[in-house]
């Protein structure tokens, strides 16, 4: 059993007060958020739980994060739900990952620090991007013998601000030498239904050799 705790927060900026009692308001989360003491926090926990079986070894987690409070607690949480099998019983060298994501409207907004935890307008805690859900699994196989690992993958997200629906495959190859060198071959296709809202279906082919 493995648990973890997170917290982060923005606070300081033009016209704004930096000094050591609002660095102490943003630890203990007293009068925080004023006109001349914003503080944008967020916190989170995650455990996981790995069962180490002869025959059916798994492990499955759970991270979790909320924007903003509620009478002291974090709210507007997003979730992240995974399944990890190192090795399916009776093929050896196979593994699967799956995971369910998602996040809500609200996550990485402030009236003050407008751009949040944000790149490019695309938030930084996980790609699927704000008030989306989507799943994701991964299957991988390690052929000893040759020293090459295949992944096969696939995810669905709904992003739900443009209602727009994206189905991702890809597929990889990665080869191993003994001189540390390797050779990795990517191929993905994506779908998207709606795109961002327009009515349109798009499609994205990327290869990598």
């Amino acid at each position: 059993l493995e648990l973890g705790f997170s917290r982060t927060a923005l606070l300081g900026g033009e016209g704004c007060s930096e000094d050591l009692n609002t660095w102490i308001k943003s630890f203990v989360g007293k009068d925080e958020d004023t006109p001349k003491e914003p503080i944008d926090q967020r916190a989170g926990f995650d455990i996981k739980i790995t069962i180490p079986n002869g025959y059916l070894s798994f492990q499955t987690y759970l991270e979790a994060e909320g924007e903003d409070e509620n009478g002291g607690i974090p709210s507007y949480w997003a979730y992240t739900l995974g399944l990890y099998l190192p090795e399916i019983p009776k093929l050896r060298g196979l593994s699967l990952r799956a995971e369910y994501t998602t996040t809500p409207k609200e996550w990485y907004m402030h009236y003050i620090y407008k751009s949040g935890y944000t790149y490019e307008g695309h938030i930084i805690g996980h790609h699927i991007g704000r008030y989306a859900k989507g799943i994701w699994g991964e299957l991988s196989y390690w052929i000893l013998r040759f020293n090459i690992l295949l992944k096969l993958g696939y995810e669905h997200t709904l992003h739900q601000l443009t209602d727009e629906k994206e189905n991702t495959g890809y597929f990889l190859i990665n080869k191993d030498f003994a001189s540390k060198i390797s050779v990795q071959t990517f191929f993905q296709y994506s779908n998207f239904k709606n795109f961002e809202g327009s009515g349109e279906n798009k499609s994205l082919t990327f290869v990598l050799l």
